[in-house]
């Protein structure tokens, strides 16, 4: 079967219509040197297409085979069954952006729940519908502060994720937008800095990129003098026992929705989080579904302040973002409202109990060093005597994923330091055993060997 849309006569109608007479002669005017020719092989039969796939996924391992301690930004958490179950109902799954709100009841108001549970884990007054990932969530809380303050500067703790400082500076530098970074010691930002009065936000990220947890009223009040906004990038499972951003006197707080009920699924089925005070709400990218009642007192939702869309007022649009992540949004919903405060606060305290446990477990390997000598939430980094790389992919092959390399994650970051060279950031979560920590403690014993 041709899957080709045209017939001959068409083909024939719209060259005739170029003024050529072959499909050749249309692209012959592109150089011979810029021109590609795909070599492409015979085409197979489905039933080969099905076998060869299948022995391709073949090659690859489960997650599941091995024990594993990766995070830098991806994290691994139990996901309740309901999430699945109700996020994976049709009329979510084929549901797209909600352009008539009397036909769309059901996921405005599924947003609408996203919205306030946002708000409160945050500590906020409001919260849009969701961005594309963590790294734009900054990116947009960023733009936001630029258009609020009218400055040109963002200030950026070095402690923010290497792989979102790439992405920052992607969208701010060829705008001519300067990023400044913060003072940085310790794997921690110093919180008594002087804050210029040309920045526009002060970026800080909590627990930051080395697991370290900061200490935002600081730097908050730091920044308010100088008349500069707070983005303050979370993790949302840490919120169960740290203050949230609000309490800390944030402005804008953004973060990697990820966590919340959604798998690791090689690097990320992922969705950004972005919330604000009141007063920046009407500065907020994205949609925002608002309740209102008909005429005959009957609860609605509705797409609310939708203006700032482009596809209604490009020119005034605050974001290049249409379709948000809804369906990943969803969700975090189900999953924050499975978990509840209870739930939540015992994820992350066994969170932080079990990286307590692995690290006095890795600490009595003879080599192995802390790096920053600073309380962690669930991620720490340490130091062995052999490069990080070697003892990484030693530990692979005895099935423990063991990980990330420091020295190679921050390369081209503001956090780039000679003292990371030979530095893993390893994680736990509530998913960690004793018997995976103990795996862990006892493969690095014979791979430092």
């Amino acid at each position: 079967m041709v899957f080709v849309p045209h017939t001959e006569i068409d083909r024939k109608a719209m060259l005739d219509a170029a003024g050529v007479d072959s499909v050749e002669a249309l692209f012959a005017p592109i150089p011979s040197h810029l021109a590609t020719q795909l070599d492409l092989p015979a085409g197979i039969s489905e039933w080969e297409v099905e076998r060869l796939l299948a022995e391709r996924g073949a090659q690859n391992r489960k997650l599941s085979e091995f024990r594993r301690f990766v995070g830098g930004g991806i994290y691994e958490h139990w996901i309740p069954p309901e999430v699945p179950s109700l996020a994976g109902r049709r009329e979510f799954m084929t549901a797209y952006t909600p352009y008539q709100s009397e036909a769309s009841q059901g996921t405005l108001k599924a947003i609408f729940e996203y919205q306030t549970t946002i708000a409160a884990l945050t500590g906020m007054e409001a919260s849009n519908a969701s961005v594309y990932d963590g790294a734009t969530a900054v990116v947009e809380g960023c733009f936001l502060a630029l258009r609020h303050t009218r400055r040109n500067a963002i200030a950026v703790s070095p402690g923010l994720n290497p792989r979102h400082q790439q992405v920052l500076r992607a969208y701010l530098e060829p705008q001519g937008f300067e990023i400044r970074p913060l003072e940085f010691q310790n794997g921690k930002t110093n919180e008594n800095q002087i804050i210029g009065n040309d920045v526009a936000a002060v970026v800080i990220q909590n627990p930051n990129a080395f697991g370290i947890i900061e200490s935002l009223h600081g730097i908050v009040e730091k920044a308010h003098e100088a008349g500069a906004l707070v983005v303050a990038s979370v993790n949302p499972i840490s919120l169960g026992i740290l203050a949230s951003p609000g309490e800390a006197g944030a402005d804008i707080a953004v973060g990697e929705g990820q966590p919340m009920g959604l798998p690791p699924a090689y690097g990320g089925m992922c969705f950004g989080f972005m919330a604000c005070t009141k007063p920046l709400v009407r500065k907020l990218p994205g949609r925002i579904v608002g309740e209102a009642q008909d005429k005959n007192g009957r609860t609605g939702y509705t797409l609310t302040l939708q203006a700032r869309e482009q596809h209604i007022r490009r020119e005034k649009a605050t974001s290049n973002i249409c379709t948000n992540q809804a369906l990943f949004a969803l969700h975090a919903t189900v999953y924050l409202s499975c978990m509840g405060p209870q739930g939540m606060r015992e994820v992350a305290t066994l969170c932080l109990e079990r990286t307590a446990l692995l690290r006095e477990r890795l600490l009595k390997i003879p080599g192995v060093e802390t790096v920053f000598d600073a309380p962690v939430f669930h991620e720490w980094a340490y130091r062995t005597p052999r490069p990080a790389e070697q003892v990484l992919a030693a530990l692979h092959e005895k099935g423990i994923l063991g990980g990330v390399e420091l020295g190679h994650w921050t390369q081209n970051s503001f956090s780039q330091d000679e003292e990371l060279s030979n530095a893993i950031l390893t994680c736990a979560t509530e998913l960690t055993t004793n018997e995976d920590i103990e795996a862990y403690g006892s493969a690095l014993e014979e791979v430092l060997r």
